[in-house]
């Protein structure tokens, strides 16, 4: 990337880490309305997918009339764009267990679908929806028969089916929104040589 290219970056992971951040604050806040917790819940999951997007992009689909030399193109662009930015922001290129889990943003990428499935798969009896309790150790509902649940207690969501663990995600964040800053403040940034010669990937 070009060290514009690539402060635009950076500054946009900052940025969504940034907004998942205050979501997270305003969940944690023991006033507001069983309503508000969701949207702030929803809303920290809709900037941690962002982020998770910027560091490991998604295959660009084929656009309409496009030859297939372009669309490889593009999908080399996407990927080495990925790649650049863990190295930038040191992000472990091995799976991220915290910060790379494609389940968060399938599901919020892919609600309708989602939805069908859990439909199906759960068979739930009874609708269950935005229910909020201290735990669910002792509820005569299991959490993932709800379309969405949260917990209070240890900041559990549960949506579609499936268990976030949203504490370690917020620290994932924190501590990814303090590298990006800090590379914005350095010369990498800036720097085209140094990063070809950390990456060895041509520009």
């Amino acid at each position: 990337m070009e060290p514009l290219e690539r402060k635009v970056f950076i500054n946009e992971i900052s940025l969504q880490c940034g907004f998942a951040l205050h979501a997270f604050k305003q969940l944690t806040l023991s006033t507001g309305s069983d309503d508000e917790r969701f949207y702030s819940a929803h809303s920290f999951l809709v900037h941690a997918a962002n982020v998770t997007s910027l560091l490991w992009p998604q295959r660009p689909m084929r656009l309409h009339g496009e030859d297939d030399a372009t669309l490889k193109t593009r999908k080399k662009l996407a990927a080495e764009r990925g790649k650049e930015l863990r190295h930038l922001l040191s992000v472990a290129e091995q799976k991220d267990p915290v910060l790379r889990n494609r389940d968060l943003r399938n599901c919020l990428e892919h609600f309708d679908s989602k939805l069908d499935q859990f439909l199906h798969d759960k068979k739930p009896q009874l609708f269950v929806d935005l229910l909020v309790r201290p735990d669910f150790n002792d509820f005569d509902i299991r959490p993932e028969m709800c379309l969405r649940a949260f917990a209070t207690s240890d900041l559990e969501y549960f949506f579609l089916g499936k268990r976030f663990q949203l504490k370690p995600l917020a620290d994932a964040l924190t501590a990814l929104r303090h590298k990006a800053e800090g590379v914005k403040k350095g010369t990498a940034i800036y720097n085209r040589s140094q990063i070809l010669d950390s990456t060895g990937v041509s520009r």
